[in-house]
């Protein structure tokens, strides 16, 4: 008989301090499982870079398209290459910031890094790489595909092309791109040379 008060009496502390434990515990554990979860805008969508770019330009093209007879194709067309370069501008502003470098090198060695978003929407190789100039030839690009696929690769050159240089002189007035060839506008390559400005 006392052999089993005294095994009850050991279950029943270790029953008391397992309980007291998870009584204490759980908000932890359960808060930690909380936030592990994403919400579900945070989701994969389960969608290809193609399906992505074409969900992401399709309306927005659909509403240039409107817009342009309202406004004249020419005060249209003027209006998005002045507001992509200045956007184009801030972007190379903050670029160099955030380097702390707006030398020609620090210029080349930023085109030269490749993440992964960019593997998935470009295809393209350097050139030349001297103290003189960089030069890449992109010879894919899923902005000209997905633009000319909405027959808008003037409004896509507008708003994504034009943007290019006006990065290089955001990062230093002194970068210059040399660009005679385009793949939004029709060619079989884009061409990016970069110079400095004597």
């Amino acid at each position: 008989m006392e052999k089993i008060t005294s095994d009850r009496r050991h279950f029943c502390r270790r029953l008391l301090s397992a309980g007291m434990l998870l009584g204490v515990g759980c908000p932890q554990l359960l808060a930690a499982t909380q936030k592990q979860q994403k919400h579900k805008f945070q989701m994969d969508a389960k969608m290809s870079f193609e399906q992505v770019f074409m969900f992401g330009c399709q309306r927005p093209v659909m509403l240039m398209k409107a817009l342009r007879p309202q406004i004249g194709e020419e005060k249209f067309m003027k209006m998005l290459k002045e507001t992509s370069y200045k956007l184009g501008e801030e972007e190379g502003r903050q670029m160099a910031k955030g380097l702390g470098d707006n030398s020609f090198a620090a210029w080349v060695a930023k085109n030269k890094e490749v993440d992964y978003f960019g593997k998935h929407v470009n295809t393209g190789h350097i050139v030349e790489d001297t103290a003189a100039a960089f030069e890449m030839r992109v010879s894919e690009c899923l902005w000209a595909k997905t633009f000319r696929e909405l027959e808008a690769g003037d409004i896509g050159y507008a708003c994504v092309c034009h943007r290019g240089s006006a990065i290089g002189r955001g990062f230093n007035p002194k970068l210059k791109l040399i660009r005679t060839k385009n793949l939004m506008q029709g060619d079989d390559y884009c061409q990016y040379r970069w110079i400095v400005e004597a």
